[in-house]
């Protein structure tokens, strides 16, 4: 994709507030970083079903052709979907298909370059990291916005909720997928 040309947004669902976070955050990165990429239409709902991803992926070629260069996927089962009809129509080299997915359900569009990453929460680091705030609160620490957890990163505290950034995210390619059997 060279970070330039339209791409289209997969949410698993509408009422999935994790995915809607994925792409609106996704979306709005590329706008800061990437002004030559542009968002070719309102996102996709796979209802995080990979038969879903596979059928709209395939419309959206059809509809936007050339214009087409990327997609990005929210649900684990969206970039293994994407990524079929990717490898069907032999796009591999001119459609990027990236998101969140498992390394055993992505493996055969790593394998054959028509799913180029899927990235996940590494679950060493965030399980590290969730004992070791467990820990600081059972000392009577204080856990708050910008502390550098370890496998989290600087966090970030929204209501009950503490965010990482991309420190604890691991990318999963063709080259590691076999490691990452879950």
């Amino acid at each position: 994709m060279n970070y330039e040309g339209g791409y289209i947004c997969f949410d698993g669902n509408l009422t999935a507030v994790p995915h809607n976070s994925w792409v609106d955050a996704a979306i709005a990165w590329q706008k800061a970083k990437y002004p030559n990429m542009y968002l070719l239409r309102d996102r996709l709902v796979s209802d995080e079903r990979t038969e879903v991803a596979y059928e709209k992926t395939m419309e959206a070629i059809k509809t936007y052709g050339d214009k087409l260069k990327g997609v990005i996927g929210s649900s684990a089962s969206d970039p293994p979907g994407a990524g079929l009809a990717v490898a069907e129509k032999g796009l591999q080299s001119k459609v990027a298909v990236v998101g969140t997915s498992l390394g055993s359900m992505a493996g055969a569009g790593l394998e054959d370059g028509s799913i180029k990453v899927v990235s996940i929460w590494d679950p060493q680091k965030i399980g590290y990291g969730a004992v070791w705030v467990i820990k600081q609160v059972l000392e009577g620490k204080q856990v708050t916005a910008g502390t550098d957890v370890p496998g989290l990163g600087k966090i970030d505290i929204q209501g009950k909720v503490i965010y990482g950034d991309k420190s604890g995210i691991l990318n999963i390619t063709k080259e590691n997928y076999k490691n990452f059997t879950f």
